[in-house]
């Protein structure tokens, strides 16, 4: 039975301009909502106010309460700045939001690597939760010096402020045309994401991404809120500029503790210390890699000391690729290496030798990948009955997938000349996780037999590590490699390509960054 509490008009409205005067030392010059008041009484008057005033906004003008015009501490400066004619230097770039607070411990430890790396640090000041929110005059004092609202690092990178919502769900929706003009363009907002934008093959596609913020999640008690505090990101951007064309970027996240780690250095507080790696994820497609993007990773491998590469697609197949056997030109122009399965197979093994001899400790792990399935694919069809290069080595295969062998692995540790060592092939069911971000998923599946994405793989796994599309990719928790193979090959070399070379390095606090490599190249 509901408990009514019996009170006069005149007690009812004396409640509410006490309870306002409370809620005016939170919210100022805001009214008190219907929603905040019943929550702090427990409902307990709403029969009640129903009686005498019919609605809760009668209710509020028998009160007397009427909105208040506060005095705005500030405005959002804009500051436009030119940067066009500096080379070979380091920016660290987040964004601040009006009305929420500074996380300090997170902020040092920026102080800390911006000292170490003569690194200049930028604040992209973001409109607040609510639209009255601005600055206090203790932040303008501490961080305005910092502030800049659009600034042209080069002719390929720009950072703007586009007024977004610190709640927007998906900050770069929208955004992609103003990535197929002039340049890759940086937004500020408390998420990180980064979507590689398609041009035409004589040219590098360009990026859009978002900062993540210095400032701690204070958001609405809504759906829209609650999203938004689960996606807030207390982090940056390292952006260093080589010359007056390319860029080289790279996410950086705060652990609970405020620290974060670029490359091979931690960076908590004052102090700073190496710390290795746990691995680095790539997609290297061998029989059409990229060699000189092959290098950059094993410097990447050798800088980050890491403990294991995850190779996505190991192998390019393209000696049995269904998708070619019915076209001549084709199967005419492939290289040497790709003629027969045998040939792919012993360059596979080549390669991973070398990958044994420069680093003997290393751990490579093989995800189960789609191109790998190509070799199961045909084997089991039986077309390589009338496949006379690839039919005597076809019948052995088919025996170890009937042995329910890995025909890849079966084929590399069963030649009577050098093994490859510290090699694991993952099954396309098994889960391998480090710091609760699944590994093992290669992005060509998504659930109930669909086609994979990166919202059906947050859906599926939360936080992981995929490859799959070449093209590089953060949606929210979701982190895409990009490839290390040719990036204009016969298929799509006729369309417009969002295609970059990259990977993706995961450290021991669980915290990721997606490497993006041009022209050799992933620092300055």
């Amino acid at each position: 039975m509901r408990y009514f509490v019996e009170l006069t008009k005149e007690d009812l409205i004396k409640l509410l301009q006490e309870e306002q005067k409370k809620y005016e030392e939170k919210q100022p010059g805001e009214i008190i909502s219907r929603d905040y008041f019943r929550i702090i009484t427990k409902n307990k008057y709403e029969h009640e106010i129903e009686l005498e005033f019919g609605t809760f906004s009668n209710y509020k003008k028998a009160s007397g309460l009427k909105k208040k015009k506060i005095k705005k501490e500030s405005s959002i400066p804009f500051i436009q700045r030119n940067e066009e004619k500096n080379r070979n230097k380091r920016y660290f770039i987040s964004a601040i939001i009006a009305g929420a607070d500074i996380n300090t411990d997170f902020l040092e430890s920026v102080g800390s690597y911006c000292k170490e790396n003569d690194t200049e640090f930028l604040l992209i000041p973001m409109r607040g939760v609510k639209r009255k929110d601005e600055f206090s005059t203790e932040i303008l004092d501490k961080y305005s010096k910092y502030f800049v609202s659009d600034i042209k690092f080069n002719s390929n990178l720009r950072a703007l402020d586009f007024c977004l919502s610190p709640e927007q769900v998906l900050p770069l929706t929208g955004l992609s045309r103003f990535g197929k003009k002039e340049s890759s363009i940086i937004l500020a907002s408390p998420k990180q994401m980064l979507l590689s934008i398609p041009k035409k093959k004589e040219s590098l596609p360009h990026i859009i991404l978002s900062t993540g913020t210095i400032c701690e999640p204070e958001y609405n008690h809504t759906k829209m809120g609650r999203m938004a505090a689960q996606d807030n990101v207390v982090g940056g951007l390292i952006v260093e500029i080589r010359n007056k064309d390319i860029f080289h970027i790279r996410h950086i996240r705060s652990d609970n503790d405020g620290g974060f780690q670029d490359l091979d250095c931690y960076y908590k507080g004052n102090s700073v210390k190496k710390v290795p790696a746990e691995c680095i994820s790539i997609e290297p497609h061998y029989g059409v890699e990229d060699d000189i993007a092959l290098q950059s990773i094993k410097e990447l491998v050798k800088l980050t000391q890491c403990k294991r590469v995850l190779f996505h697609d190991i192998l390019d197949c393209r000696s049995v690729n269904p998708h070619e056997q019915k076209s001549t030109s084709m199967k005419y122009y492939r290289p040497e290496n790709q003629r027969t399965l045998e040939n792919e197979l012993n360059h596979l093994k080549t390669k991973l030798v070398e990958w044994n001899t420069e680093f003997p400790k290393l751990e490579l792990k093989v995800v189960a990948s789609n191109h790998e399935q190509f070799i199961r694919r045909y084997l089991e069809s039986g077309d390589f009955i009338t496949d006379t290069h690839n039919a005597y080595l076809s019948c052995e295969l088919l025996q170890a997938i009937l042995r329910r062998e890995n025909p890849i692995e079966y084929y590399l540790q069963s030649r009577k000349d050098k093994k490859v060592k510290n090699l694991t092939f993952f099954k396309d069911d098994e889960s391998f996780s480090i710091n609760g971000i699944e590994l093992n998923t290669h992005g060509h599946m998504g659930a109930n037999g669909s086609r994979g994405s990166s919202i059906a793989l947050e859906n599926i796994n939360g936080k992981s590590t995929s490859a799959h599309t070449h093209a590089p990719q953060i949606f929210r928790d979701v982190y895409v490699t990009g490839c290390c193979c040719k990036l204009q090959q016969d298929y799509n070399s006729k369309s417009a390509s969002s295609w970059l070379h990259g990977a993706v390095v995961q450290y021991q606090n669980g915290n990721r960054q997606l490497i993006i490599i041009i022209d050799g190249k992933w620092k300055i």
